[in-house]
């Protein structure tokens, strides 16, 4: 039996060490309460982090024998953008190592986290099976579920499931789906039958089988004009917010990563990346002359290289300029 109230938050990740990694530390490290638990094959030896970041070692192989057994269909995910169709499923999956917990749920690490418990406090968990952070849709970056076997097992109540969890494609069916026509080879039905997890949660939640809470959006996923991180807070634009997650904000080529030793407990991002109170706000300038900043733009053109020649050859200045700086 789960033990009341606690909460684990799970990462499945395989490959490399990511360079962001020490800013996800900084957020775990101000929700206290919460363990993070990383199935992953790095190698953690030297690495900083926080008492209740704790972790597996694993491989992609072993994450596929697992999922395999606990799912009941034969899973080959071969690299980690598929792991995100199967995020549904990562409670169910790693079930075992999670038996402590009444509350189990996912995240992406490309974010800051916040204060989790100003929006997911005592009051919420006595009454939802179901957390996320958007009013839409299920939230692939956080979501939350209670730990019991009817929440657990939901992910296989999406029409074509099977389908899509064994396919190598990815299809966001943690989120709403986003289906490649190449993908749909082999599949006997029409691509609008298949169902994506918002779908079903929204449907049992419709019918009161679960108990679904979304307030409204509550992550702040956009390009920022300025974010303060502050002591285990996140604010932009007046507002206070679970986490900044900087999906968008990564796609641009002007966009860097600081190099710290340590990440201070207060620190500010705008458009060009971060800085802190004793720095001068970041600007093009300083990404054009430090050497620092500079690779990391070379990195990002090179990145993008595919893109950019495809648009050159049909001459869409305008597209290329959007695939560079994601306005």
């Amino acid at each position: 039996m789960a033990a009341g109230g606690k909460t684990a938050l799970i990462v499945a990740y395989f490959g490399k060490y990511p360079e962001f990694m020490d800013l996800f530390m900084k957020g775990c490290e101000f929700n206290i309460d919460i363990d993070f638990i990383f199935f992953t094959d790095w190698d953690w030896q030297n690495r900083k982090s926080p008492s209740n970041v704790k972790t597996y070692p694993f491989s992609l192989k072993q994450f596929n024998e697992l999922a395999t057994k606990k799912c009941g269909v034969e899973i080959k995910v071969q690299d980690g953008y598929k792991l995100c169709d199967l995020k549904p499923a990562w409670p169910h999956i790693f079930e075992d190592y999670l038996n402590e917990y009444e509350f189990v749920g996912y995240c992406d690490i490309d974010l800051i986290f916040g204060h989790i418990g100003k929006y997911f406090n005592e009051e919420v968990k006595k009454v939802a099976d179901i957390f996320t952070i958007t009013e839409n849709y299920m939230s692939g970056a956080l979501s939350i579920f209670r730990n019991i076997d009817k929440v657990k097992n939901l992910y296989k109540e999406g029409y074509g499931w099977q389908f899509i969890f064994q396919s190598p494609y990815h299809f966001a069916y943690d989120e709403f789906l986003r289906i490649d026509d190449r993908a749909m080879i082999g599949y006997a039905g029409d691509k609008r039958s298949l169902q994506s997890f918002s779908d079903v949660v929204k449907s049992f939640a419709k019918s009161n089988v679960i108990k679904l809470y979304n307030p409204e959006y509550i992550g702040f996923e956009q390009r920022p004009g300025l974010v303060t991180y502050d002591n285990g807070h996140v604010y932009q634009g007046g507002k206070e917010w679970i986490f900044f997650h900087y999906v968008i904000a990564k796609q641009s080529v002007t966009w860097t990563l600081p190099k710290w030793n340590d990440i201070p407990d207060k620190f500010y991002v705008n458009r060009y990346g971060f800085y802190r109170d004793t720095d001068k706000p970041l600007s093009l300038v300083n990404l054009l002359s430090e050497w620092n900043y500079q690779k990391q733009i070379f990195s990002s053109i090179k990145r993008k290289r595919k893109t950019v020649v495809k648009l050159l050859k049909k001459m869409d200045i305008r597209k290329i300029m959007n695939a560079l700086i994601k306005q």
